[in-house]
Order: structure tokens, then sequence, then C-alpha cells
């Protein structure tokens, strides 16, 4: 479970988030929805300890993200909404590339069998030879994700994970989120609400820097009087005060 507890962040004198507090539930989908700019990666990167909170908490199955950061790290992955791939690589020297430095301590044949169980829950083997550059969005983004999956994460956390992906690339990508919830926990963010409508078993909306709703789809409709779900998005996010 991740849970966050009056989370702040600020860059300098500008405050980004303040009092965010949400958990989200094991073996699930959670979406952190918001419009751009309204902190989410900062969330997401706090949850894989990149960084780390000006105020408040936050931990991942129990672990506190900041004063145990290598633990917490082991135990999530985070694929990025701007990944690079402008290196001279195939597919499969990425990952092993990726796998060595994530599992330097684990022998080659472990690093080696890390590569094939990724690229075949990403849908990868089939491109191994292929130049990284020359890949479609589609395959990049299950590439970043096939990077997170090296090591076996227990959580997995996604910067806009859909991001850039025609419609058939985005039924794939859910599709796959799906099936990897069964055995992990996923946090993703997104300010495109059809991404979750039919995937997010809860979403938290953050808005002028705090959690504005947190809950299921039916709850979120129903707090605002709404039908539909973008609806019910658009009324919190239009209201001053960020809350219905």
């Amino acid at each position: 479970m991740i849970e966050l507890r009056n989370f702040s962040k600020s860059y300098g004198s500008r405050e980004i988030l303040h009092g965010v507090s949400f958990t989200a539930p094991p073996r699930s989908v959670t979406a952190l929805a918001g419009l751009n700019g309204a902190g989410k990666t900062t969330v997401l990167k706090a949850v894989c300890s990149i960084h780390y909170a000006d105020g408040g908490s936050v931990s991942v199955n129990g672990i506190d993200a900041e004063t145990d950061p290598i633990k917490n790290k082991a135990q999530t992955g985070f694929m990025s909404e701007h990944a690079d791939f402008s290196f001279p690589f195939t597919v499969y020297e990425l990952l092993h590339f990726h796998a060595a430095a994530v599992l330097a301590e684990s022998p080659a044949n472990v690093q080696k069998d890390a590569v094939f169980f990724a690229a075949e829950r990403c849908g990868l083997c089939d491109v191994f030879s292929q130049k990284v550059k020359d890949l479609s969005n589609g395959l990049k983004r299950r590439l970043s994700l096939a990077c997170c999956l090296l090591k076996n994460p227990s959580v997995l956390v996604l910067d806009e994970p859909e991001a850039g992906l025609d419609p058939r690339q985005t039924a794939d990508m859910r599709s796959l989120i799906a099936e990897l919830s069964k055995t992990k926990t996923v946090l993703f963010s997104t300010h495109l609400i059809s991404e979750i409508e039919n995937l997010c078993s809860k979403i938290i909306i953050l808005h002028n820097g705090t959690v504005a709703a947190d809950g299921t789809k039916e709850a979120l409709c129903a707090q605002t009087g709404s039908t539909r779900l973008e609806d019910a998005f658009l009324r919190i996010t239009e209201n001053g005060k960020g809350k219905v």
C-alpha cells in the first residue's frame, strides 16, 4: 500500500503541494488525476524516493520513502513521461544495460532472465533487434515499462503512461496495466479522464495544491451530482477552492 500523510513540497519559495493525504491499495490501479501543473509528477517522484517531502510523510508497503530510500527504490519502479530513447542501442541492448544497472549484484544469468521476463510481459521479444530510436511511440512506452519491470518491483509508479499514444496503443497499454495490477500495486498520473474511466479502482484528484477528491468513479459522480466521471472531474477542478 502507498500512503501519503500531509505531504507538502515546494520549489524555492513556491509551494507546489500542501496537506496531501491519500492511500493507494495493494494489487489495484489508482489514478492520480489533475490538470497540467497540478503536482502529479511531484507526488510520484516522492513515492519512489527520487525526491523528498518538505513536510509530512510518504510510506510504501510500510517503508518510509525518505528514511529508507534504498529499500524503497528496490520495491518501486518509476516510468517517466519523458524517457530518453536517443541511444544507438537495440531494444535488447538497452534492456540488458538497464538490467546490469538495477541488478548489479545479481549474476549474469539472473540479469538475462530478467530481460526476457520483462520483454515478454511487455510484448517486446519480437523487436529485440530493432533500434530503440526507430520504435513507434507505443513500443517506446512499452520499453519504458519493461525497464521498470526488470527488478520485478511490487509497486509500479507510472507518469502519464498513455502520453502520445494512438487509440490502439492506448488500449494495449490499458490492458497491460490491468494485467500487471493483478500482482502489483499501480499508481499512475493522468490529465485525461478517458484513461481512467474503466481502469482504476480508485481516483485521486489534485487541484490547487491538495487533494480535491478521493474515491471510486461512482463516489465522485455522486459527490458532484454527475452522471459521467469527466463531468465530475470538470466540476471539481473548476471550483476555485478545489473542493465541491
